[in-house]
């Protein structure tokens, strides 16, 4: 009879953190969409994003690809007086900036996935939200070599939808 009974209270301890494990997972999910709503109806920032359209969204964009016609471009903001080639470095820290061609409630979706690759094998990413106009900065930092890069602009949580014309590529010495 004791074996039962303490069989039974540790299925029904497992079956409790469970349950709390379910809520605290719930309670995440909720806060982030929350704050997702929050921050799309804050316009900040509009201008620069928006430069592609003049903040008109995307009626009647052009261009297909992914992000559902919407477009974007990046561009990678290198420091004043560099000598051509020198920069990038491994170790140093690069930021892009960015304009899209985006719906207002996509404004506050837009991340810059860096990621950096040695002969095929990838050996870098960061994913970094796009914040008046500007995305970065991102810490350039694996076991060594050269590296060749790519940053796109994407829309979260569509991680797959690279927006159109939203890629740019660089080398790491």
């Amino acid at each position: 009879m004791r074996i039962l009974s303490t069989t039974l209270g540790t299925l029904r301890h497992a079956l409790g953190v469970t349950a709390e494990a379910a809520v605290v997972v719930a309670i995440a999910v909720t806060l982030v969409f929350g704050v997702a709503v929050v921050a799309r109806n804050d316009p900040a920032g509009a201008a620069d994003v928006y430069a592609a359209k003049g903040g008109g969204g995307n009626a009647g964009a052009s261009g297909g690809g992914g992000g559902g016609g919407q477009s974007a471009s990046i561009t990678l903001i290198s420091p004043a007086r560099l000598a051509e080639g020198s920069w990038p470095t491994l170790g140093s820290s690069v930021s892009f900036a960015v304009t899209a061609n985006v719906n207002a409630h996509n404004l506050y979706s837009l991340w810059v996935a860096n990621e950096c690759f040695q002969d095929g094998v990838k050996v870098y990413a960061e994913y970094l939200a796009v914040r008046d106009g500007t995305s970065g900065p991102f810490t350039l930092a694996w076991a060594g070599g050269a590296a060749t890069c790519t940053a796109y602009v994407w829309r979260f949580p569509d991680v797959g939808d690279v927006l159109s014309g939203g890629t740019t590529s660089y080398a790491v010495n």
